[in-house]
């Protein structure tokens, strides 16, 4: 008898393990997307980093312009002033 559930527990312990492995090459097949996303989003976030520097440069520049126009705006408006008291 003691023969009979030894082999009885061995046959459970073979069907254990092959569902475990069965479950690890599934998470394996799982853990290769998870790092095929992941290099993908890297590239994307990198690709939107090079997109807001871009945009952060073009913003400065434009600030610049702006700075330059009100400047040159408010010399105007005190010439113009300045030129209708005299």
């Amino acid at each position: 008898m003691i023969y009979d559930e030894l082999a009885i527990s061995y046959y459970d312990l073979i069907a254990k393990n092959a569902e475990l492995t069965q479950r690890i090459e599934e998470q394996v097949k799982e853990i290769a997307q998870l790092h095929d996303e992941r290099f993908d989003n890297l590239a994307h976030i990198s690709e939107l980093n090079d997109e807001l520097s871009k945009l952060n440069s073009q913003l400065e520049h434009m600030k610049e312009q702006v700075g330059m126009m009100t400047t040159d705006s408010t010399r105007s408006k005190q010439m113009f002033k300045h030129s209708k008291e005299h």
